[in-house]
């Protein structure tokens, strides 16, 4: 409803929009408003360096720059287009911010609780969900590559394809809740020394090329989702992150051939 009605849709557009759960609920949104109204409601604010936008955007009246002029500049920009679309920009009044510090509470201690309540399940479920796309990612792709649990590892899974081997690990230490859990994706050259696997002498020495960390966590009121600890804002449901992970270790193959 927000993004059928509203005069002008300013987008703050980096890699993970349209990845996550929710941006793309956005996308979708100003995607199907733009198929009948074209998309002169829109602002597109590149946040990241080259600035990009999406590749079906076809020629927006795009901000460029952020890091120069910065925020105070993408804000007038949008009211200045919130103005020629008939809108009236005005101040945020006490009741309303009152009202967004009172949802802010609210979700943070929503976060607070998940972690302390069924997120454990939720979390295991979702790691399962994880490995079977990738699964069945692997066997659409025509790749020679597999991903097999580890012996005797509880969570642990091994990825492989030419040139890399990729230990896809949940890591959990209580059962109840969250505290000192994460998702370690780490990719190496070869492969790397694990218990329950038997080791041959490699043929160049075996070093780790990537490490991603995941959190599992609440990303909004009944959404949970992995969250990315090295890079702020960037959020994944089990499908986005099952790809994304793939597409790293595919560049990382690629980039380290045997």
């Amino acid at each position: 409803m927000l993004y059928s009605q509203a005069r002008i849709v300013a987008v703050f557009y980096g890699e993970s929009w349209g990845k996550t759960p929710f941006t793309r609920i956005e996308e979708t949104a100003i995607r199907n408003r733009a198929f009948a109204e074209g998309f002169d409601f829109t602002v597109f604010i590149p946040t990241e360096k080259p600035p990009a936008t999406p590749k079906w955007l076809p020629k927006p009246r795009l901000y460029h720059g952020l890091e120069r002029f910065g925020l105070d500049g993408a804000a007038a920009v949008i009211e200045a287009r919130i103005q020629e679309a008939g809108g009236e920009p005005s101040d945020e009044s006490v009741e309303d911010r009152a009202n967004r510090f009172q949802r802010a509470t609210a979700l943070r201690s929503q976060k607070q609780q998940f972690r302390k309540s069924e997120a454990s399940v939720a979390a295991h479920g979702a790691f399962g969900d994880l490995i079977s796309i990738i699964g069945t990612e692997l066997g659409a792709s025509g790749l020679q590559a597999s991903i097999d649990a580890l012996r005797g590892e509880r969570d642990f899974y091994l990825l492989r394809m030419p040139g890399v081997v990729a230990t896809i690990n949940w890591r959990s230490r209580y059962a109840n809740d969250l505290d000192e859990s994460e998702l370690v994706v780490a990719v190496y050259n070869g492969m790397p020394k694990l218990s329950g696997l038997n080791h041959f002498p490699a043929m160049r020495p075996v070093r780790q090329l990537a490490s991603m960390n995941y959190d599992y966590a609440l990303l909004r009121s009944g959404v949970g989702g992995y969250v990315d600890r090295q890079k702020v804002g960037m959020e994944f449901d089990p499908n986005a992150l099952a790809k994304a992970v793939l597409k790293k270790v595919i560049d990382l193959a690629e980039a380290n051939p045997r």
